[in-house]
């Protein structure tokens, strides 16, 4: 009885394999905490580039709204909005983007002139491409004005712009943007 009393005293501390196992656990644990925090770094970059690239799409499809085409259905008599003087292209991005210089001459009443409108209208598609093409990581754009129905009744166009992005989890994004109501 003695022996048994005589060992239990001698054991102290850890072995070491004791301290190996609980080293592993410990490191495990921090690298998943190292991948969980790139992972949200991440996460919160793309949720800002989304972020700054619908308030591009905004201003283009508020700049949009303030030079329609606008016609009169002959029928209803009421009045149409077309914004097809608007390239609906693919775009890709370049290091050397530069700002559009803003159109002259024929501006000065484009109300009474298509070529004003398609003028202007190349200058605030080159306004969104240079302001898209300015975030880290763009490298296409495209818009389209399609027509949407919203219920039975009610038709609208909406500028659909879709965008990839290098080194994302997800590549291509999209955003719609209702143009006014015909």
């Amino acid at each position: 009885m003695n022996t048994a009393t005589t060992s239990f005293k001698q054991q102290q501390g850890s072995t070491l394999i004791e301290i190996l196992v609980s080293m592993f656990i410990l490191a495990l644990g921090l690298m998943a905490l190292i991948a969980m925090q790139t992972r949200t770094s991440i996460g919160i970059k793309e949720a800002e580039n989304q972020t700054i690239i619908a308030q591009v799409t905004e201003n283009l499809a508020e700049n949009m709204m303030t030079n329609p085409i606008l016609g009169v259905n002959a029928t209803t008599l009421e009045t149409t909005k077309d914004y097809t003087h608007y390239d609906n292209t693919a775009y890709t991005c370049q290091n050397n983007e530069t700002e559009p210089t803003k159109p002259t001459g024929t501006l000065t009443n484009p109300t009474n002139t298509n070529t004003g409108r398609t003028q202007l209208a190349t200058y605030h598609t080159g306004l969104f491409r240079y302001a898209a093409c300015k975030i880290n990581g763009v490298e296409t754009v495209t818009t389209e004005v399609t027509d949407k129905v919203y219920n039975q009744t009610t038709k609208g166009q909406v500028l659909h712009v879709t965008w990839t992005m290098s080194g994302s989890s997800d590549k291509q994004f999209t955003y719609d943007y209702p143009l006014d109501n015909n």
